[in-house]
């Protein structure tokens, strides 16, 4: 059975669309951060520096990347603007959303953090030292960092793709041949490491919204 992997140019219209709208979204909020919240000292930066990469993460998603799944396949296929004019591979441009993602996900702890700090200081009640501030930090710095590269080394051969898909998905070899920049994935050590250690850093940021919302 042929599969149609294209998209469709109203999706791509679409992914513009919630794009541009997000923009708007995004530079307003920037704006009210730097001119309208002087009240909240520096807590403001934290949360610029936040709606810095929500507008870097929405503005790869909807515009320079705009990733797609290819079902049922372990695969996907970028369309915006690095793959379809700058022919940056997939595999790459998904390494490099992941990273976005981790980055935006760690500054809204930060956030939490900060906010918790700021009503525990007035308290005197569960005040992290400096040191966690540190640890913090360099963490903040190093997992997206190190996600991103084992990620781009989890991938298969760019080359060896078609081999692969001839080799294990036969049915699927004419309707991935249309496609010039797609990334599929086998199941391997890095590849599961990777899965494994986002999931748990998933949980784990979850788990200190809940205890930050309740100890707030």
């Amino acid at each position: 059975m042929l599969i149609d992997f294209t998209t469709p140019n109203w999706l791509i219209i679409y992914f513009h669309c919630i794009g541009s709208l997000s923009m708007f979204l995004n530079l307003g909020t920037t704006y009210l951060i730097l001119f309208k919240s002087d009240k909240i000292d520096n807590f403001r930066y934290f949360l610029l520096l936040f709606q810095i990469l929500c507008t870097h993460t929405d503005l790869y998603l909807t515009f320079l990347i705009i990733p797609m799944p290819l079902s049922p396949l372990i695969a996907g296929h970028c369309n915006g603007i690095l793959a379809s004019y700058f022919k940056i591979w997939s595999h790459y441009l998904i390494a490099l959303i992941i990273t976005a993602l981790i980055s935006q996900m760690e500054c809204l702890v930060y956030c939490f953090v900060r906010k918790h700090q700021i009503i525990s200081k007035l308290v005197s009640r569960h005040v992290l030292s400096d040191g966690w501030y540190v640890f913090g930090t360099i963490l903040s710095f190093s997992v997206p960092i190190i996600v991103g590269v084992v990620f781009s080394q989890a991938g298969m051969r760019r080359e060896d793709q078609m081999d692969y898909v001839r080799q294990n998905y036969p049915n699927f070899v004419q309707s991935l041949l249309p496609l010039d920049n797609f990334s599929i994935y086998s199941t391997n050590p890095l590849l599961i490491s990777i899965i494994i250690a986002t999931s748990g850093g998933g949980c784990l940021c979850g788990f200190l919204f809940i205890i930050i919302t309740i100890e707030c």
